[in-house]
Formats: structure tokens, C-alpha cells, sequence
């Protein structure tokens, strides 16, 4: 007895699977493989993470068996079922998934996620089936090759090649493409899924939003100031464009000032999923792979110390790392998977330097925090975070339409240039006015580098010097400085032991402070000689050779009154 196969041509113009005629394919109630959702999304769009019947009654025959198998193999039985209910392609790095041809859901092509949908299709069918015929079912359908390849999704975001960039949202999917800033809904996605484990639908439905306002009201009702709110409402576009270069973000206050709320706000608004925040802290890089199976945006609470390996790991995953999706080593399916990652805690952990250069740190204020519960409130989720994330999926189509042509004009360290890009973007269709974001990153700059000043202490030491000798400009030899700054020796123990013993390691600390120093206005240069009679010049920088301010210019965008703002610069 053969088994019709319908007919889900897959459209690569459109992205979508089209569906077959008649009326037999509709969507069967199955259970779940493991954590894997393989079923249609039910109670107001949270998928079923429960088993209907436990694994011995599936093993048991059903009184109601339609068909009758046992006329041939159940090897074969099983494999004529996977045709019927998945496709088989391969990725554009060569792995092997299985797409399931109703719902364009995507499993790794191992028969552990396999094993509850196939022992239930058996007992409605008056029969059992074995975890071994279903391994050997998945191995013969492998072994067959897949029939071409197909993008994939993974976790919240997913792009086409054709130029469409897919967001799950509500119960569908908001797709998007270049030429229109507007999102188009889906009940299906357009390019296959593959579901982090406790991910879910997004709880709040699609509707009509007064442009940025709702994001405006949840801005304001946060714990933070004017200008880390546009930082952080760009690091939130930011996370759900995972081709983009990513940016840690890292939440710092004292106990109580709410950093735990904001994350689960967070969370919920760009992720939810069943596990809001991880409370515990990775140990091992094992631990960091089953967060990205987990997890799409990764949350970490309460976090008082990462080891120097797991900040290399969480760098590296938010770039791009390959995870093993596969539960059983025979069927390895080793993905490209990219994840952000936020985390919160009294202070910054962060010791990594590659780390540190792409983390943004907003700390919050206990002043500007609210009653705890304020999440809870019926004006905050029957209003305000709806609203909020309908108006971010109109901000994500702006950002996805014009980002290619926003044009920085001052010099950006490569971990910061997309973010920029973003934010100009995001300040524009907020504030109306792309020179908030220019202030906003200004001041973040400046933060980092009086951080970078207040750990090297001959560069304090140079600029105490000419301020108490009220002059713009020196020039000694390295062992005439070093008893030029002796009376400007540091008192903090911890500078004390970076403080150089010889005019040899003075020069060295020299080269290091000369980039610090250029960002507080100050020129520190060798005059080309070598060893202790080497001459190092400091003077104070013209206000036109200074650094200048953050600078961008969008091209093709107009204003309300159809000027191009192209001469807008910030």
C-alpha cells in the first residue's frame, strides 16, 4: 500500500511552499519531539511542550487502526510516512535538515526529534513501531539524498536569498523586503524554521500603532536616561538583524534598580520563550552551545563573574559559531548559528578586551526606577508592550529598507560601524532628528574613554603635569620625564604596580598612552630617537586637529518637506 505524497512546490522567487489541491492536508494535531516544536501553535499562540499520551500507551495498538501495515516492512512503513510529512534539503554549508511540508518547521534530520510524532502516527494506525525501524527509516532517507538546497532560519530572524528578511512574531511572521519599508504578514513562514528549544510565538497579536509614540512611553518609563534610551532601543533593532555585527548588552546598578525587570522586558518584547532569564552562570563552553539550542537571545541574571573562556565563547557566538544540533553523533547537524547576548549585575564583569570593545553598558539609575511590579500592570501588558512591539516591527522594516545607504563620516572601530549605521536610522524615525543619536554615542564614547584613562596611570600622570604647570606644550627626554612625573606618582596601589622603574619601560608606556590621550585633546609623539635620550613631545591639540564629533549623512532621505537629507549632517 503506497502512500500519496501532496504536492508542496517550493517557490524560490517568493520564498513560500505552495499549497496542493484538495482538502487532506490539513494540519494533524501532533505531539512534540522532545523540545523541538513540530505542532501548530495552540492557546493563543504558545506552542504544546507536553506529550498527549505517555511513550508506553504510544507503543500500545489503538481499538480505532485504520490501515494495516504489517503487510510489509516497518522500515518502510516509516520511511513512506517522513516522505509524506517532510521534505528533505540541504543548507548552503551542507547539512542535512528535514522541513515539515505544513507548517515550514525545520528539525535536524536525527530520529531522536522523530521518535514521540512517528510512534504516534503507528498507534493510530493499529500498530507499533520500534525507536530502532525509526532510525533506520531516517538513515534510508538520508542515504537518498536531499532533493535541493534551502535557506534556513534559525531561532527568531531568518533572510532569504532572494532579499527577504523574515521576523516571527504573533501566531506568523512578519516578512520584509528592500524595496518597501512595510512589513507583510504570514501565517507560514516564508523561509523554514528551526526553533531554538524554548522558544516561543510572540504573545502580543499584530495592530494599528501611532508610529514611535508607544516606543517613546516604554522608553520614558525606564530607568534610564535620555541618551542611553536611544542606545538601547538601537541595540534591540540591532538583535533581531543577527547578520549584522552584534553588540553585548550589559545592564549595571545597584540591587534593586531594577535590571532584572528591564531584561525580562527585553526578553519578552525580542525572545520570549519558556526560560525569561538563565540564573545560572555557564561554567563550560558545552554550556554555551545548549544556550544557543535553547535560546535565541541569550539572558544571563545576576551575573558576578564569566570565565576568561566563556567571554571568548559568548564573543564568538554573537558573531557566528557552529553548533551541533544533532542529538546522535551518526546524524551530526552542525549549524551556523549566531545568538545576542544580555546580562545584568551589580557591576561590569567583563574583562576580555575584544569582549569589552563591542559591549554596551548602561547603568541604571535607582532614582528613575519604578515599582517593581510595574511589568505587571494592566496598562503595561494590555497596552504598552503590544503597542511597543507592533511599533518595532515597523521600525525594523524602516532600518531593513534604508540601512545600506546611511554613510558614516568619522572614523568607527569595525565592532561599532553597524550599530551606528542602525542608530541614525533609529533616531531619525523617533526623534526626527538623526544628530540625538550622534549625542547619545558621543557620550558613550566619552565614557569609555575616561574608563581607558583612569586604568593608565602615566597618562594621568601627563595630563596632571601640564595642567599644575599651566603649559600647552613639553619636550624632555624619557629620563627627564621620568623625574618630571616622579611627584605625580599614584597613590592607588593598583596603578603603583603599572608605574614604570626605568626610563626603558616609561617609553613603552608612552606608546601605549598616545591613543588615550588623543581623546582628551592631547598630542604625545616620539621625535625619532631610540633609548633613554629619546625625546617625547606633549602639547595640547588646536580645537581643529581634535577628534571631530560623530558624523552621517543618510543618502535619498527626504524630510517632510521633500529636502534631501543627505546635507543633514549629525
Amino acid at each position: 500500500m503506497s502512500m500519496q505524497q501532496p504536492d508542496f512546490s517550493y517557490n524560490p522567487q517568493t520564498g513560500e511552499c505552495e499549497a496542493p489541491e484538495g482538502d487532506n492536508w490539513g494540519t494533524p494535531e501532533w505531539p512534540v519531539s522532545g523540545t523541538i516544536m513540530t505542532s501548530p501553535p495552540c492557546n493563543g499562540g504558545v506552542p504544546q511542550f507536553r506529550r498527549t499520551k505517555s511513550t508506553q500507551a504510544l507503543k500500545r495498538p489503538s481499538a480505532k487502526a485504520t490501515i494495516d501495515i504489517s503487510a510489509y516492512s516497518k522500515q518502510e512503513g516509516v520511511l513512506q510516512v517522513l516522505q509524506q510529512l517532510f521534505q528533505l534539503f540541504v543548507t548552503a554549508d551542507g547539512q542535512l535538515i528535514l522541513v515539515d511540508q505544513r507548517l515550514g518547521l525545520v528539525l535536524p534530520a536525527d530520529p531522536t526529534y522523530l521518535i514521540a510524532l512517528m510512534q504516534r502516527w503507528a498507534h493510530d494506525q493499529g500498530t507499533s513501531v520500534s525507536e530502532s525501524a525509526i532510525k533506520i527509516g531516517v538513515r534510508i532517507l538520508r542515504e537518498r539524498g536531499p532533493r535541493s538546497e534551502m535557506p534556513l532560519m534559525i531561532g527568531r530572524v531568518g533572510y532569504h536569498p532572494e532579499g527577504l528578511y523574515q521576523v516571527r512574531a504573533h501566531q506568523g511572521y512578519w516578512l520584509y523586503n528592500k524595496q518597501s519599508p512595510l512589513p507583510q504578514w504570514r501565517e507560514l513562514p516564508s523561509i523554514p524554521s528551526l526553533w531554538p528549544n524554548k522558544s516561543l510565538f510572540s504573545s502580543f497579536p499584530p495592530g494599528p500603532v501611532n508610529g514611535p509614540e508607544p516606543l517613546k512611553d516604554l522608553l520614558a518609563s525606564l530607568p534610564l536616561d535620555e541618551d542611553d534610551q536611544l542606545l538601547l532601543l538601537t541595540w534591540m533593532v540591532l538583535v533581531m538583524m543577527p547578520r549584522q555585527r552584534q553588540v553585548l548588552l550589559e545592564l549595571t546598578g545597584a540591587p534593586e534598580s531594577g535590571k532584572s525587570t528591564l531584561q525580562s522586558v527585553l526578553k519578552e518584547l525580542l525572545d520570549p520563550s519558556t526560560e525569561t532569564l538563565i540564573r545560572s552562570i555557564p561554567k563550560k563552553i558545552n554550556d554555551i552551545r545548549q544556550m544557543a539550542k535553547d535560546h535565541y537571545l541569550i539572558s544571563l541574571d545576576n551575573v558576578t563573574e564569566l570565565s576568561p573562556s566563556i567571554q571568548r565563547s559568548l564573543s564568538n557566538l554573537m558573531q557566528g559559531m557552529t553548533i551541533d544540533w544533532a542529538q546522535k553523533t551518526e546524524f551530526s547537524t552542525s549549524l551556523f548559528t549566531t545568538c545576542p547576548v544580555m546580562l545584568n549585575g551589580d557591576a561590569s564583569v567583563l574583562t576580555d578586551r575584544e569582549l569589552k570593545r563591542s559591549t554596551l553598558t548602561l547603568n541604571l539609575s535607582a532614582q528613575r526606577t519604578r515599582y517593581p511590579d510595574w511589568i505587571n500592570s494592566p496598562r503595561c501588558r494590555d497596552y504598552l508592550l503590544p503597542s511597543s512591539f507592533n511599533a518595532l516591527a515597523l521600525l525594523l522594516g524602516e532600518v531593513n529598507a534604508k540601512m545600506d545607504d546611511v554613510v558614516i563620516e568619522t572614523d568607527v572601530s569595525a565592532a561599532w560601524r553597524d550599530f551606528c549605521r542602525i542608530g541614525v536610522i533609529v533616531a531619525h524615525w523617533v526623534y526626527g532628528d538623526c544628530s540625538a543619536f550622534g549625542k547619545a554615542f558621543q557620550s558613550l564614547q566619552v565614557i569609555e574613554w575616561q574608563e581607558a584613562l583612569d586604568k593608565d596611570p602615566v597618562a594621568i600622570a601627563l595630563r596632571q603635569y601640564l595642567k599644575e604647570e599651566d603649559k600647552a606644550h613639553e619636550a624632555l627626554t624619557v629620563t627627564d620625564w621620568l623625574e618630571a612625573l616622579a611627584p605625580y606618582y599614584p597613590t592607588n596601589k593598583s596603578h603603583q604596580k603599572r608605574w614604570p622603574d626605568d626610563a626603558q619601560a616609561l617609553g613603552a608606556c608612552f606608546g601605549r598612552a598616545q591613543n588615550v590621550l588623543l581623546q582628551f585633546g592631547l598630542r604625545l609623539v616620539s621625535l625619532g630617537k631610540r633609548g633613554s635620550r629619546c625625546i617625547w613631545e606633549l602639547s595640547e591639540m588646536e580645537a581643529s586637529e581634535q577628534r571631530p564629533p560623530f558624523a552621517a549623512h543618510v543618502r535619498g532621505m527626504f524630510t517632510s518637506n521633500n529636502e534631501a537629507f543627505q546635507d543633514s549632517i549629525i
